[in-house]
């Protein structure tokens, strides 16, 4: 993996150093200069992603109802497309997003998330005796 990061970069981010008193693997220059953007970006990301302005900024107006904390218990991967089982007590929630998606925010059993319901329609159903009845709210 770091033979593949440091091919991708075209000069190494860390080196090794076999035998001797001094060896190890290290960090170079450059290695250092993208862990220290890392670690800003993710103090960013983290920050917009706790602001709620931030998600409104991009077109998502957030409110108590509508951001649901939840735990990871599932990851099923499909292709181009993963399913994630979100425990939200006392129940369950599916989501189906992309796998790049879930590589990206690197999602795996466990995580803690939230699900954020953005919708342009509701259904709602009501049982009238075995049957289920949908009507579009508008």
């Amino acid at each position: 993996m770091l033979k593949k990061m440091n091919d991708a970069l075209g000069e190494p981010a860390v080196v090794t150093v076999r035998g001797g008193k001094d060896q190890g693997t290290f960090l170079t220059d450059l290695g250092r200069k993208l862990l220290v953007e890392y670690e800003t970006n993710k103090k960013l990301i983290n920050e917009a992603v706790g602001d709620e302005t931030s998600w409104e900024n991009v077109g998502f107006k957030l409110s108590a109802r509508n951001k649901l904390p939840g735990k990871v218990v599932e990851v099923e991967k499909n292709g181009l497309v993963s399913k994630l089982t979100i425990e939200i007590e006392p129940s369950a929630l599916t989501s189906v997003v992309t796998e790049e998606a879930v590589e990206k925010l690197d999602i795996k059993p466990g995580d803690r998330v939230y699900a954020v319901i953005k919708s342009t329609e509701v259904m709602v159903a009501k049982a009238v005796g075995e049957k289920e009845v949908f009507q579009k709210i508008l």
